[in-house]
């Protein structure tokens, strides 16, 4: 057994490890109960960078938490610049702003939050988005949209999830999308809704260096075998989607159960579309505090992207960390592995490093894996699992909003650094 695949044994041995303890944890069922704290415990009040924005400008604190009836259209905005690396863009810089509101009381109505970013890499990735989750009050609508125009250097490699590194092409496109879901509750935690997907992608053409091997490229062969231009591509359609949400706060869990499936269908020459076709997306998330104060938790996601009919344009068959936040896979880069089949697991350990709970930190690890006709391979023929750490900075304590900036580390030495203002899930 070679060196990569003793690494990925042993962590997938680590994460059978995490999800037995997770489901065995005697104190995370108190938790999950709503048990009072432990006797002789008290729970410190929270301080977020906020508050001490707020101590450095000598202003007066913000209201307390527990102020009933007090939460309605109260709201928070953060800018911070950031700083990513992964192997396909090298260095980026960026800027984001996360704006958190309520519709209604804290205890009634998850927190709505806007976030708008940009961002460029030192590989001429430019990239520009607005992300929105909308609530009103009780939680009766929810809308989530998220659009974005980018100038989207990437790597592109053959299909499966044992594809060489080798086997890397460059492709420069430019990759303007467009996704609103509009849900109603139907019953307690339970939403219907419908949806709304475009995405095209123009100007396609081989990075600087690559032009003499572009023929020989995953997506050049995927495309010509299938009929599909080669220098633009679009999916646009319709999506019909079942929510369950049971989680305490959906941008940071820590009890509960999240449940979504989707049955997505794109039309050929509607708004350009490329071709008919049909893909299932279902996902599962389930959250664990393992002692009364929830101040360490286990998170675990589970996800499966399938194309069920037609034929799928290249770049939206489903891929490593194409998914609404962009993090999934940490230790590959985006597009890294790419099937039009997909099976992915995650586990995560989150905990609080300050009693204040201002500084907290995570461990992760996860495991995908891609079937590909094209290439030869089934799903669950193969893996590809990474692992890493991560730093977590509370921005703001209402909405439970952090800060997360992680390190992740894969097969073949791939590596990177991801950043955000929410958690991956």
């Amino acid at each position: 057994m070679n060196r990569g695949r003793r690494l990925e044994t042993n962590l997938l041995r680590v994460l059978a490890i995490l999800v037995a303890a997770a489901s065995l944890a005697p104190s995370a069922a108190r938790a999950e109960s709503g048990a009072d704290p432990a006797p002789g415990t008290t729970t410190p009040a929270q301080t977020d960078a906020m508050d001490l924005y707020r101590r450095l400008r000598h202003r007066e604190p913000a209201l307390s938490d527990s102020a009933a009836g007090q939460d309605e259209g109260k709201r928070s905005v953060i800018v911070t610049p950031f700083l990513n690396y992964d192997p396909a863009t090298s260095v980026i810089f960026g800027v984001g702003a996360l704006t958190s509101i309520y519709h209604g009381t804290l205890e009634s109505t998850f927190p709505s939050t806007v976030q708008l970013g940009g961002s460029v890499s030192l590989e001429e990735q430019i990239a520009i988005g607005l992300k929105v989750d909308a609530y009103s009050d009780h939680n009766r609508w929810f809308l989530q949209a998220n659009t974005s125009w980018a100038k989207y250097p990437q790597s592109t490699y053959d299909l499966g999830t044992d594809s060489p590194d080798l086997s890397r092409v460059g492709v420069d496109l430019y990759v303007p999308k467009a996704l609103i879901l509009l849900y109603r509750q139907v019953l307690p935690d339970l939403f219907a809704g419908m949806g709304l997907q475009y995405v095209t992608r123009t100007d396609i053409r081989p990075m600087s260096g690559f032009a003499p091997i572009w023929d020989q490229s995953a997506f050049v062969e995927y495309s010509t075998q299938h009929g599909f231009d080669l220098k633009r591509q679009t999916s646009a359609g319709l999506s019909g989607n079942l929510l369950y949400d049971g989680r305490d706060n959906p941008i940071n869990a820590s009890k509960g159960w999240f449940v979504s499936a989707s049955y997505r269908t794109f039309f050929e020459d509607v708004l350009g579309g490329t071709s008919n076709w049909q893909e299932i997306y279902a996902d599962l998330r389930t959250y664990r505090s393992l002692d009364p104060n929830a101040r360490h938790r286990l998170a675990l996601w589970l996800y499966s992207d399938v194309v069920t009919g037609g034929t799928a344009p290249f770049f939206d068959l489903p891929a490593t960390g194409i998914v609404p936040r962009g993090r999934a896979g940490r230790g590959y880069d985006s597009n890294r592995f790419r099937g039009d089949r997909m099976a992915y697991a995650e586990m995560e350990y989150r905990t609080t490093l300050t009693r204040n709970g201002l500084l907290g930190a995570v461990a992760f690890l996860n495991t995908e894996s891609f079937g590909a006709p094209e290439a030869g391979t089934d799903l669950f023929e193969s893996f590809a699992t990474a692992g890493g750490i991560g730093l977590r900075i509370l921005v703001d304590k209402r909405a439970k909003s952090n800060l997360c900036l992680d390190v992740g580390f894969g097969k073949n030495n791939s590596k990177g650094i991801w950043a955000g203002f929410q958690e991956t899930f």
